[in-house]
């Protein structure tokens, strides 16, 4: 199971970066639902998430993110530039 996991989030990880961000947000919820909220794949999520102009659902990923890594500095720049999206 880890090793197709590992497959997957490898695939995700690629569609992330060509900007597929609808195949991409698909198979992070079918993953994250398999493995629960793993602060990478929040992120990648949340990415694939702005990308489709789902401000409000990026930073929901995000703010789960930062309850884990409070710290975070990409999520935190990607958590203001989806607020600043939406106007607040």
């Amino acid at each position: 199971k880890a090793t197709a996991c590992a497959r997957d989030v490898e695939k995700i990880e690629l569609l992330v970066e060509r900007g597929i961000w609808d195949e991409a947000e698909r198979s992070l919820d079918e993953v994250i639902d398999s493995i629960g909220k793993v602060p990478h794949l929040l992120y990648l999520r949340a990415r694939s998430r702005y990308g489709l102009g789902k401000y409000y659902e990026a930073v929901a990923d995000l703010g789960s993110l930062l309850k884990q890594e409070k710290d975070d500095v990409d999520a935190l720049l990607l958590r203001g530039q989806a607020y600043y999206r939406v106007g607040e």
